[in-house]
């Protein structure tokens, strides 16, 4: 499965998706990264009655991209969470302002990003 390297969601991008994508090609700049995808979707399955919640990036007509941790075809990369709460502020003027907190998850493999064995500081 070919995946540019960094996946914009075949959709447009409104709001935070617009950030993201912002986000995504300044990321671009890290050659160590193999993909950079952005925003994900919490997804879950109900196996033997547990529920197992994942993180997916949408490809559109209901296909999804995993993004658990995987080097089979991923490598290192990146992708997006939106956190809640949002919070949308009205003030008197013409411009709303919408928060939330993200965060922005880096899956890695430590030897292809410079560090050795016995280097074990990962911050």
């Amino acid at each position: 499965m070919a995946i540019d390297r960094i996946y914009k969601q075949p959709t447009r991008a409104y709001l935070f998706d617009k950030v993201f994508q912002n986000l995504q090609d300044a990321l671009g700049s890290l050659s160590w990264l193999d993909h950079i995808f952005g925003r994900s979707e919490r997804l879950v399955q109900l196996k033997d009655g547990i529920r197992k919640y994942s993180p997916n990036v949408y490809r559109g007509k209901d296909d999804y991209i995993s993004l658990l941790p995987d080097n089979t075809y991923l490598g290192n990369y990146c992708f997006f969470v939106l956190d809640e709460p949002q919070t949308i502020s009205v003030p008197m003027q013409t411009l709303n302002k919408v928060k939330a907190p993200f965060s922005l998850i880096v899956w890695v493999d430590m030897r292809k990003v410079g560090a050795t064995y016995d280097d074990r500081n990962t911050e």
